[in-house]
């Protein structure tokens, strides 16, 4: 039996009601803090279902190097109406943060009237930065998979020529390499897929933060 279904229910009943000032990630994940050192001028998409209208109050991110500063990175959302199927039109910029010389809680506070719908969360780096990391709660443990979402049923797995046939690697985010700069008014379309194996620990992708 599956423990969430694609309309985002809980056991065939609503989730819960957001939380005012709780911070949420893209359900189905956890975060860790193993670290990531980002691709510069990489963009990666998580799929990010929003199961109410809410107003956001902004999102939140961990830069874990101390020797990024000056380094960017930019959060966006983006509608599921991509031509081709995933990000499309952007439904909010978020903005961009300038790194410092330390570690530290980066925050972007800009509000966000979003309706219930699916989303792309996308955070963007200019440059190879150290970040704390997430990944699918089935991959997030050293001791065995747990219930969760299986993201090759939801998100696929792009480009995947078979090399991972039988690897239990499930995928984490889709990602493209494109210049760093402002928020597009449409979304540069995903071109690969990261995977990570089950009960892995290993994060690939940086972890992000909505929130209500």
């Amino acid at each position: 039996m599956s423990l969430f279904n694609q309309s985002g229910s809980f056991y065939g009943a609503p989730l819960p009601r957001l939380i005012t000032t709780a911070t949420y990630l893209p359900l189905g994940y956890a975060d860790n803090t193993g670290t990531v050192t980002t691709t510069a001028n990489r963009c990666y998409y998580v799929y990010w279902p929003i199961s109410e209208s809410r107003t956001f109050a902004g999102v939140n991110a961990y830069n874990q190097g101390a020797g990024d500063s000056g380094e960017k990175f930019r959060i966006m959302f983006f509608n599921d109406d991509g031509s081709s199927g995933g990000p499309g039109t952007l439904a909010k910029d978020f903005g961009e943060v300038t790194l410092g010389a330390a570690s530290a809680y980066q925050t972007l506070t800009s509000s966000w009237a979003a309706s219930a719908g699916r989303y792309w969360g996308a955070i963007w780096h200019d440059s190879a930065t150290s970040m704390y990391g997430m990944s699918p709660f089935p991959a997030a443990t050293a001791v065995g998979s747990a219930l969760g979402i299986n993201n090759y049923s939801v998100i696929g797995s792009i480009n995947d020529s078979g090399t991972n046939w039988g690897a239990n690697a499930m995928p984490v985010a889709h990602y493209v390499d494109t210049a760093y700069g402002a928020a597009p008014s449409t979304a540069v379309a995903p071109t690969a897929t990261l995977r990570v194996a089950f009960a892995s620990v290993t994060p690939l992708v940086p972890a992000f933060r909505l929130r209500a």
